[in-house]
Parts: C-alpha cells; sequence; structure tokens
C-alpha cells in the first residue's frame, strides 16, 4: 500500500511536469517577438522553428500596420498605379527614417497590372547606421526574430497580405541594411516559411535593375531636369560621383 502512494505520487508529479512543460512550450512558440536559429530551422532540423513561423503567419490577420511604407514618400502606397507613381515624381534615390533623410539604392516594383507591390531599399554601411534601430522602433513585436552568429539579422512582420522584412548583412566585408515591403503575390516561387530566408533584399536585385536603368532607351535621369544639364559631361561626372560615394 505504501509502495502504491509513492507510484501515485510520482505519477502525478510526473504528469504535473509535463503539464509545466506544455504550457512554457506553447508560450515560447506564440509569444512576439518569435526567436528562431538561421542554421536548424534552414535545415528543417528545429521543429520549433517551424511552429513559431506557422504560428505567426497564421496569426497574420490579427496583425495590421497603419503605414508599411512609413519611409517613403507619404504619396507612395502599395496598390497604386505606375501612372499615379510616375506623376508624383517619386525620389528613388532616398528614403525617411526617423525624420533623417537617407541615400540609398531604391526599387519600386510593380506587377503586371502595373500596380505597385514591393519596394525594396539598400542602405550602405555608414550611410545611417541607426536604419535598423529606427525600423524596430516603428513597427510593434509581432515578427519572427532570425539568430544567426549570436546576432538578431533578419525580422519579419507577416501581415494579411504583405510582410515586411529588415536584413541586417553580416555575410560580405560592407555591411548592408535592406529593408523590402511586399505583397505576397510578388513573392510566387517562395513560401510563408522561406520568406525570412529569401523575402528580402540582396545586392543582385539591385544591380539587375542598375543594369536595366543604364540599358534602357528612354532613361530617366536620377538628377537634373533642365535640357542643357541632362546628358551632359558635367552630369555624368556628378552622377559617378554621387554613386562612387554612396556605393549605388
Amino acid at each position: 500500500m505504501r509502495h502504491k502512494n509513492i507510484i501515485i505520487a510520482l505519477a502525478i508529479t510526473l504528469l504535473g511536469l509535463f503539464v509545466v512543460k506544455a504550457i512554457l512550450t506553447h508560450r515560447e512558440n506564440t509569444t512576439y517577438p518569435l526567436v528562431v536559429d538561421y542554421d536548424t530551422a534552414y535545415a528543417h532540423k528545429d521543429d520549433n522553428s517551424l511552429t513559431k513561423v506557422n504560428f505567426a503567419v497564421k496569426d497574420r490577420i490579427n496583425n495590421s500596420c497603419d503605414n508599411p511604407l512609413f519611409f517613403c514618400d507619404p504619396k507612395v502606397r502599395l496598390g497604386m498605379s505606375r501612372e499615379d507613381f510616375d506623376a508624383a515624381k517619386i525620389d528613388e534615390n532616398a528614403i525617411y527614417l526617423g525624420n533623417q533623410f537617407v541615400p540609398c539604392s531604391t526599387i519600386y516594383k510593380f506587377d503586371d497590372d502595373n500596380r505597385l507591390c514591393a519596394v525594396y531599399v539598400r542602405i550602405a554601411n555608414g550611410i545611417f547606421n541607426a536604419a535598423p534601430e529606427v525600423v524596430l522602433s516603428y513597427l510593434d513585436d509581432r515578427r519572427v526574430d532570425v539568430l544567426s552568429e549570436f546576432e538578431m539579422s533578419k525580422h519579419i512582420w507577416y501581415y494579411p497580405d504583405y510582410y515586411i522584412h529588415l536584413d541586417k548583412s553580416f555575410f560580405t566585408s560592407e555591411k548592408k541594411t535592406y529593408i523590402t515591403v511586399c505583397n505576397y503575390s510578388a513573392n510566387k516561387s517562395h513560401n510563408y516559411y522561406e520568406l525570412f530566408f529569401f523575402g528580402g533584399g540582396y545586392d543582385y536585385i539591385f544591380d539587375d535593375a542598375k543594369k536595366q536603368q543604364s540599358n534602357s532607351s528612354t532613361r530617366s535621369y536620377k538628377y537634373g531636369d533642365s535640357d542643357v544639364y541632362q546628358g551632359s559631361s558635367k552630369q555624368a561626372e556628378d552622377l559617378r560621383a554621387i554613386d562612387d560615394y554612396f556605393g549605388f
């Protein structure tokens, strides 16, 4: 009888431990910001990472942002027509972060219906090092953080129709900050889980855009509006100097 009571007590204790573990695991997988390890998540070896991301994806219906393009000109919005965008004469070589004018490389991407579906930003190291902190302070904690080599290098916010991706590149000699706001429809090649790996900005995206611009017969000049200035040797000299300085 004595042993029976001990066994019952141990069973109750063990059950209690399982309940506590389940509660803590649930809390870890549903409390923002959700942290996943880059290596284990990339290799799909960590079930917790998959659980966290799946939760964030499903919970995106409860996530909202007053202005996902808070760093752009106030006239810019997702879904605007190419015609309205061109008419607004947006400066495509700078953004605003914390009331700070930040020179950068920017790509405005339009879908097959000529609607703005994505904005990609690349900020070179030394231009505005506080960019990641400003983005994090503007958006709330309902995000997934990616831990890579002891640094939070990637962050993603899932929203009903679009996502926001922040990436601090540590894999090149020149550290850069990438900000991406994109409709899911513009990233058809990647699923929700892969977006925090492959849904951000990369150098080749900006390099390809620059090549397309330089090869276009209807190239729009970045600086200067006068017929005298456009296409002149002085303009070419100024463009090279500015591009070299900012890393465009």
